[in-house]
Order: C-alpha cells, then sequence, then structure tokens
C-alpha cells in the first residue's frame, strides 16, 4: 500500500519560482478575502496552546459556513495542502508585491483545484498531500472566488484563518498593516497585575497580585507595592476586543515607563515560526500550568529566543527604598491604549525557596544521568531559561516509571531520553498524566531506546499490542450522494509529533478518495468517489505501534 497518511507528500512541480520585489505593506492594496463585514474570532499573534497565532480568524457571516472565500490580492496558487489536522485544506497564494497569503479551514477549494488535488491523491493513495505549484497553473484575479469557508482541520468551529506572508523569509505578517481592518474603539482590559521579585539574572524568586481598579482604559494599583527584592518585573492578564464583538483577543503591544524613560516595550507586528513556541518565555508558565491563566511578563528570560521581546536589560528593573513610579501601557493594532499606575518601593527582607533537583542552564549542552545508565540529554536550545531539573525513576508494581520534573516552565526544544539494555522493540514511551497514557514513540539505537521528548512529566514504558478499531457510525445523502461516515479509535492517545494514523481505503483494488477529521476521529466516505458497480470496500488503519486492523464493508 502507497498510502500513508502521517507521511506528506511533497510534489514539486517546479524548482523555483522568481520572487517579485517586495513592496511597503502601507503601498499594497490587499482586500478582506470575504463579501460582507469583517469580523475576528482571533487575532495577529495571539497566546494560543503552545505558539502565536500566526493569523487572524474571520468569522462566517452566518456562523454555519460556506461563504465565498475570494483572492485577497491578484498572484497564483503555489502552494495546496491538505492534513487531516492543522490548516485542512489550505490554500497559498503568492503575489507580485511580494507577499503570500493564506487561506486554511477551507471546505472546499475552487472546483479546479478541487479536481486537481483529488487527482494527485488517487496517484499517491493518500488524503494528505502538501503541493507546490508555479505560475500560470491557477491564477486568480483579486476578488475571484477562490474556496467556501469551512471547518476543517484543527478548527473549532466554522471560520476562515486568513495569513499575510513575507514570500522570502516566510514571516507571518500584521494583517491590520495592509489595510486588513476591523471597527475598534475598544481599549485592552486589563484583568489582573502581578509584581514577579526577580534576581540580577532576572530569574523569578517570588511574585504577588495587586489589587487594582479601574476600566475603560484606566487602571491603577489600589496601593503602593513593597517587596524585599533587588530587582523586580511586571506581569499583566489583559484581552482585546472589537466593536460590536465579544470575543476575547490577543493584544498588539505592551510598554513599561518610568516618567519619560521606557523601560521595557515588545510589539507583535511579526514573528518568524521557529520563534512561534516562545510564547511559553514570555508568559508566566508555571502559572498557567497551575490555573489555566496566561500571564505576560514585561520581562524576558535569560536565553529568551524571541526577536520582538528583546529589550535593553530585559525589563528587569532595579528596586529601590524609595517609592519609585512606573505605568504600563497596553495597545491594540487599532491605537486603543489601557494604561495601568503603579508604585513600588524596596522594603522587608527576601525569603528564599529551596530549590529541587539539577541546575541545567539554557543555551548549553547538558546531560543528567542516573545509576542505571538512564540518561536525559539537553541540548543548547532545550530550554528557555536556567532550570533545576529532577530526575529520577520509582517502581510502582511491576511497572518502573522515569520521572522528569520541572516547575518554572516548558522545554523549548526537545530534549532526549535514553533507557539502557532495552532489547524489545515492541515497547512505546508513554506519558502519564491524570490516569491517562499518551503516546510518545521511540526506537531502538544502539541498544539503548531512545525517545525526542519536549514535555516534561512521568513516563514508562510500555507494549502497545492493540490494534485500532473502525465503527461504522452512519450513513446520511449529499446532494443523491450516500456519505458513508466511520469511527477510528486506538486504546492509546497520541503525541502530535508522531503524526496520523496510517489510512487506506479501497473498493475492487482501487485506492478510494476519503475525508479524515482528526478532531472527531472520522472517516468520511463519498459513493460518488467509489468505482462502478463496485459492492464491497476495505479500510485499513495501523497505529504508531504498527498494530493493524482491516475491515471489510458492503456498500
Amino acid at each position: 500500500m502507497k498510502s500513508c497518511v502521517h507521511l506528506i507528500y511533497i510534489l514539486f512541480i517546479v524548482l523555483s519560482v522568481a520572487i517579485q520585489a517586495q513592496v511597503p505593506p502601507d503601498s499594497t492594496s490587499f482586500i478582506p478575502p470575504i463579501k460582507y463585514e469583517m469580523k475576528l474570532a482571533g487575532s495577529f499573534a495571539e497566546l494560543r496552546s503552545n505558539h502565536f497565532h500566526a493569523g487572524i480568524d474571520i468569522k462566517s457571516e452566518n456562523g454555519r459556513g460556506g461563504d465565498a472565500i475570494l483572492a485577497s490580492e491578484k498572484g497564483h496558487v503555489s502552494r495546496v495542502k491538505v492534513q487531516s489536522g492543522s490548516y485542512g485544506k489550505a490554500i497559498y497564494m503568492d503575489h507580485p508585491n511580494g507577499y503570500t497569503t493564506v487561506y486554511a479551514h477551507l471546505e472546499k477549494f475552487h472546483p479546479d483545484i478541487e479536481q486537481f488535488i483529488k487527482k494527485i491523491q488517487k496517484q499517491v493513495e493518500q488524503f494528505e498531500v502538501d503541493i507546490y505549484l508555479p505560475s500560470g497553473k491557477f491564477d486568480f484575479a483579486q476578488g475571484e472566488q477562490i474556496g467556501v469557508l469551512g471547518n476543517t482541520g484543527r478548527s473549532t468551529a466554522p471560520h476562515l484563518h486568513f495569513e499575510i506572508r513575507d514570500t522570502k523569509k516566510e514571516t507571518p505578517q500584521l494583517p491590520s498593516k495592509f489595510n486588513i481592518k476591523v471597527k475598534d474603539d475598544v481599549s485592552p482590559i486589563l484583568q489582573k497585575l502581578f509584581i514577579y521579585s526577580l534576581n540580577e539574572f532576572g530569574e523569578v524568586l517570588g511574585k504577588q497580585e495587586v489589587k487594582i481598579s479601574g476600566k475603560d482604559g484606566r487602571y491603577r494599583a489600589l496601593n503602593t507595592i513593597e517587596l524585599a527584592s533587588d530587582y523586580f518585573g511586571v506581569g499583566v492578564k489583559c484581552y482585546d476586543r472589537s466593536s460590536g464583538v465579544w470575543n476575547k483577543n490577543g493584544i498588539y503591544d505592551l510598554k513599561l515607563s518610568q516618567g519619560d524613560s521606557t523601560q521595557f516595550y515588545a510589539a507583535f507586528d511579526q514573528f518568524s515560526f521557529s520563534e512561534s513556541k516562545a510564547i511559553n518565555t514570555i508568559i508566566d508558565y508555571k502559572h498557567y500550568d497551575l490555573y489555566r491563566e496566561r500571564i505576560l511578563k514585561l520581562f524576558t528570560s535569560s536565553c529568551n529566543p524571541l526577536s520582538n521581546y528583546q529589550y535593553d536589560g530585559g525589563g528587569w528593573i532595579k528596586n529601590d527604598p524609595t517609592e519609585q513610579s512606573f505605568t504600563i501601557e497596553i495597545g491594540d493594532d487599532s491605537g486603543n491604549k489601557s494604561k495601568i499606575d503603579l508604585k513600588i518601593k524596596q522594603s522587608g527582607q527576601l525569603e528564599f525557596d529551596n530549590q529541587k533537583g539539577t541546575l541545567v542552564s539554557c543555551g548549553t549542552k547538558d546531560t543528567l544521568s542516573l545509576n542505571d545508565g538512564t540518561r536525559i540529554i539537553f541540548r543548547e536550545n532545550s530550554l528557555y531559561a536556567n532550570q533545576y531539573i529532577q530526575f529520577y525513576t520509582s517502581q510502582i508494581g511491576s511497572e518502573a516509571q522515569i520521572h522528569i520534573k520541572n516547575n518554572d516552565g516548558p522545554a523549548h526544544q526537545n530534549f532526549i531520553l535514553e533507557i539502557p539494555s532495552v532489547k524489545d522493540s515492541s515497547l512505546t514511551l508513554v506519558k502519564i498524566e491524570n490516569g491517562q497514557m499518551e503516546n510518545f514513540g521511540g526506537s531502538i539505537v544502539n541498544g539503548r531506546f531512545q525517545a525526542y521528548l519536549d514535555e516534561f512529566g512521568t513516563y514508562t514504558l510500555t507494549k502497545d499490542q492493540t490494534a485500532p478499531t473502525i465503527v461504522k457510525k452512519a450513513t446520511t445523502f449529499e446532494d443523491q450522494t450516500k456519505v458513508y461516515y466511520f469511527e477510528i479509535t486506538d486504546d492509546l492517545n497520541y503525541d502530535s509529533s508522531l503524526g496520523d494514523f496510517k489510512l487506506g481505503v479501497f473498493a475492487c483494488n482501487q485506492w478510494v478518495p476519503y475525508f479524515y477529521d482528526l478532531k472527531k476521529d472520522q472517516l468520511i466516505i463519498k459513493s460518488k468517489d467509489l468505482p462502478d458497480g463496485c459492492q464491497k470496500m476495505q479500510i485499513t488503519v495501523a497505529d504508531h505501534s504498527k498494530n493493524q486492523t482491516k475491515v471489510n464493508f458492503n456498500i
């Protein structure tokens, strides 16, 4: 079987495409990619689960989808991608002005593109494809329809995810710079204010929440803040809204001032995808892990990788016994501002918590080892900041558990866990959390089991010998065509780094086009895609441990 759902097929029809000279954003003429008034469900660079949001989420006009999606500027389709998760069905268009627009979570492509993609899927016998195209294959004028708004991929409701990227650098850009704007006269809303005690290296020694009052863009701390540390930083919980919409969106910029002197500033008008996970260094991750609240820090960590979150002094403010006055300013991309006034002075005696574990420095390679030879290998970019790591094993009945704990923050990039003297290739590494197990895979390399991890927690080796299940759930009619729905489940959840199941659908020895909805674990097959006269259909699915299920269904 050629099909391999988790392996993205890349088709290079052209090896190189000339990139036009880029023009300044205010010299472009992009239009909104919809026909109705634009309202947002998500803003640019707002904080998501583990990344910055690379575009804006445009609401459907009626909440049900099916809206026409238009080319925001003249250009050619340079890439078409189909995934069960992530962006779902997505179109990338390159424009003569040096920018690329992205249209994601589409229900349908333009009919010509739809037919072309289905042909490619049949050739490679798989659902997920990633196809790069030359100019001239699919060219569109500004305002022409290129697709239909939908809910495919990792989408929770019908909407259009829309991006503008620098074509050459592939960096997402703030769409409002290109006059893709919504009506917004609402100032950002401040919910909570925190003050962090810091040492001279910017490491957090403790924090306190500060009582605030105010509304409509003007806030103040109710009392003078007293803390004993020599340095401090500030953090805010806040959000923005646009006019007439109740969605809580992200903010555009943050500023901390003392009189006329700017102590810290950061703006989110662009970023690179390599930096996106750095969201975890600008929020108080420990607080988020405990309370699921994102506190934006107006100071940086010791190994901050985010280019637009750099500032002289890192936002680490020198404390003083004399009372000092500061102003925090929170802005959105429409120019609305909220200001918070606060006063701080140094007072009291600093108390230190005893840190548990071994100190691992960010920006350097390091290895922690146990007596039995089990070890974790940290690479230069594994951590955002210097962190204390607890590394030990325990025995729960016959199950040996490996604990890799850190209370201060997540990993930036993966680190390696190695377990010696493992010979059974059927073993897989799972993370145990709240009674659930999540598969992280792994393999035997030179007699040692090796897995690449980007999460701290408790792990164990286990055998995965249970194949996925395939259950027919329903048959419906759509435009006089039968639509078959199947549910695919497995006993182990799996980390997204492992990719999806391997899927194949065949009828009368021919591969059959299908749609796989990852968020619903749902396989969808239409009768019009089946060979004429064929009475049986075979579905195969294999999990990440190569356990396979093969089921025949009468049509």
